[in-house]
């Protein structure tokens, strides 16, 4: 595996412009996007005015909503674009997105590829779609590391990241629940078994890596 430290103009990727008007910093949590998905969950993690920087993102014209998670204004939302962002990093099967954040400065990307030529593609890609590509870092430390094995923040492989993510999405944690393990996991292409075996981890790593850290 190769680990990068990538980064796009804040232009790129709504709402980018806001970001720089507002002066605001954000991070993706949970799902990064994905083919298919237009939407992700993020929190605003610094910012001059966040009513301001929320008021911008829902005027902006790739942005099909902004929704606050919570009741108080605690910085979380799930926002949709209209369209899914033009720089390919979030969505390529050949590549982890460890980490997404967005900056007056930029949108920046903690990577890891299986090699080289991963990355090779995401930048022809990008520049192809008008989204200049800057490789800040490079680390061909961890080459031979299984790409099953790598984790998050948050101790969760990209597994276990997706099917956490997706019975959240799909309402498998509502109360009255809104799907069942049967249904996820036809969604997801895999048994029943794994993905409650997935889920019941899932939930372990983020409970060591939030409640129990101290």
């Amino acid at each position: 595996m190769i680990e990068a430290d990538v980064t796009v103009p804040a232009a790129t990727i709504p709402p980018g412009d806001a970001l720089a008007a507002t002066d605001t910093r954000i991070e993706v949590l949970g799902r990064i996007p994905v083919a298919g998905v237009s939407g992700q969950y993020l929190r605003v993690t610094d910012s001059e005015d966040r009513e301001a920087f929320a008021d911008a993102t829902r005027s902006h014209p790739g942005v099909r909503h902004l929704t606050a998670i919570d009741r108080e204004p605690t910085g979380y939302y799930h926002i949709a674009w209209h369209n899914p962002p033009p720089c390919p990093a979030v969505y390529r099967s050949d590549l982890v997105v460890e980490r997404m954040k967005g900056t007056p400065e930029g949108w920046s990307f903690h990577l890891r590829a299986g090699n080289s030529e991963a990355l090779q593609s995401l930048q022809v890609d990008c520049r192809e779609q008008d989204a200049p590509f800057q490789v800040d870092r490079l680390d061909r430390s961890a080459e031979g590391i299984d790409a099953g094995s790598v984790t998050d923040a948050y101790g969760l492989t990209a597994k276990q990241r997706t099917v956490l993510m997706t019975a959240i999405e799909a309402g498998f944690f509502a109360i009255p629940r809104e799907t069942t393990l049967a249904e996820l996991a036809e969604e997801l292409d895999i048994s029943d078994q794994a993905v409650s075996d997935h889920l019941r981890r899932a939930q372990r790593n983020v409970l060591r890596a939030t409640v129990l850290a101290d």
